[in-house]
């Protein structure tokens, strides 16, 4: 017998002793999922080279379970043992290899009392051994690679070290698999992830909707309680202008208010529905709109109210094109109502203000001009701002929910495209923005 790098053989670790370490094994070979695994051709590739270079008719590539050993792979093997690819620990000489984590050289197997009872010598006729231990990373010896003679031989050092370096090349098929079945669980677990995070999303969504049909229920409803006295309100202030001559001055100017607060609070309810109307669903309503016949009815639905302020008021588009393109009538009104209405509200008495389609190829550019009171520079970066209002001197007594641009910002990049604007205080605006037509 001939032992390396070890203790005597015979001082080799009893069952009791090893209990701990097998546990420690079977955790190994159970992470790496090498039990009872299909025939694998690398590894028949290396025990074909280990029969072939150690002139063996036998060559293992053994693992040891806790009551077993499985064969990974196996050449030369007799039957039932070579299709059955495992034998019970009474024909395993391999588990010695595995418990001593040391090699075993056994010329003859009869004449060596650690194993000469083994049924290996009988039934697998294996009288010369030698196994070299599959040792991970960590230290732990899961099996061994062997070589089995069926009649006494004297095992050479070149041979040992061949059988350790073909031990080596297995150990490092053992950790490929090890490192692809690593990355399976990182994969699988990443989808279970992924699959968990998305049922999470599934339900924020869910319950996302249900809040915000809730918000827009309430804004409806309110919206609607409000409007109905509001309207009351509203009606009696003017009657009560229009017929009360007997009123005394300082109560007609507070029945003013009342009605202007409610003129006010009015436009308020309208600019949050169609903001609520605006966060439904984008395409709803879409469909091909001629953008310069609404353009148009816009602009002729604004005229009083520009006669009124004694402003020069003009439309200009191209004659020959409709400017079609897909989209929300109604939201495309709501956009261009409120950049007119601005620059009618904005405008001295004596200004001008003009509205223009220009052709930009695939894109329309509409535009509103006033020459009005502008505004300042230090202003301009939050104008799109839900409710914000432009505090200058001129424009502080006049009504406006500061919503307007945001409406109108909003609809326009709903619907594919962008808003511009040019300011200079005092001297007037042009806003407007541009839209993919398909016509």
């Amino acid at each position: 017998m001939f032992v390396k790098n070890v203790r005597d053989i015979t001082e080799v670790y009893t069952d009791t002793q090893l209990s701990s370490t097998d546990s420690v094994r079977l955790a190994a070979l159970k992470r790496l999922c090498l039990l009872d695994s299909p025939v694998d051709p690398s590894f028949d590739r290396l025990t074909r080279l280990a029969a072939r270079l150690l002139h063996s008719p036998v060559s293992l590539v053994t693992l040891l379970d806790h009551d077993r050993q499985f064969f990974k792979s196996q050449i030369g093997l007799p039957e039932p043992w070579a299709s059955q690819r495992e034998t019970p620990l009474s024909h395993s000489l391999c588990q010695h290899v595995v418990r001593s984590n040391a090699p075993l050289i056994i010329s003859d197997t009869r004449e060596q009392p650690l194993v000469q009872h083994n049924l290996a010598i009988r039934d697998l006729n294996a009288i010369a051994y030698a196994g070299i231990p599959l040792v991970t990373a960590d230290g732990v010896a899961i099996g061994s690679l062997c070589v089995i003679d069926h009649q006494p031989r004297t095992w050479t050092q070149a041979e040992i070290d061949t059988l350790t370096d073909l031990a080596t090349s297995v150990m490092t098929e053992i950790e490929l698999i090890d490192a692809h079945e690593a990355q399976r669980r990182a994969e699988q677990q990443i989808a279970l992830l992924q699959a968990q995070q998305l049922q999470d999303m599934a339900a924020m969504n869910k319950k996302l909707v249900e809040l915000e049909q809730v918000k827009s229920d309430m804004i409806r409803v309110a919206a609607h309680d409000l409007r109905n006295p509001l309207a009351l309100v509203m009606g009696y202030s003017e009657l009560m202008l229009e017929e009360g001559e007997e009123l005394a001055e300082h109560h007609r100017e507070f029945v003013t208010s009342i009605l202007r607060s409610g003129q006010k609070m009015l436009s308020l309810i309208k600019d949050i529905l169609a903001l609520e109307r605006i966060t439904g669903d984008p395409a709803n309503n879409y469909q091909t709109v001629n953008f310069r016949l609404l353009a148009h009815e816009v602009f002729e639905t604004n005229r009083d109210h520009a006669d009124i302020a004694n402003l020069s008021y003009t439309f200009s588009a191209d004659e020959g094109r409709a400017y079609n393109l897909n989209g929300d009538p109604g939201q495309l009104r709501e956009a261009i109502e409120n950049l007119l209405t601005n620059a009618i509200k904005y405008t001295p008495a004596g200004g001008s203000v003009s509205v223009q389609i220009h052709d930009k190829g695939d894109f329309l550019l509409f535009q509103v001009n006033d020459t009005g009171y502008g505004i300042p520079e230090a202003d301009q970066e939050r104008l799109f701002q839900a409710f914000y209002r432009v505090p200058t001197d001129e424009t502080y007594k006049i009504g406006g929910t500061g919503l307007g641009l945001h409406l109108v910002k909003n609809i326009i990049e709903r619907h594919g495209g962008k808003v511009t604007f040019k300011s200079v205080y005092k001297q007037g605006s042009s806003f407007g923005f541009y839209l993919p037509t398909t016509s």
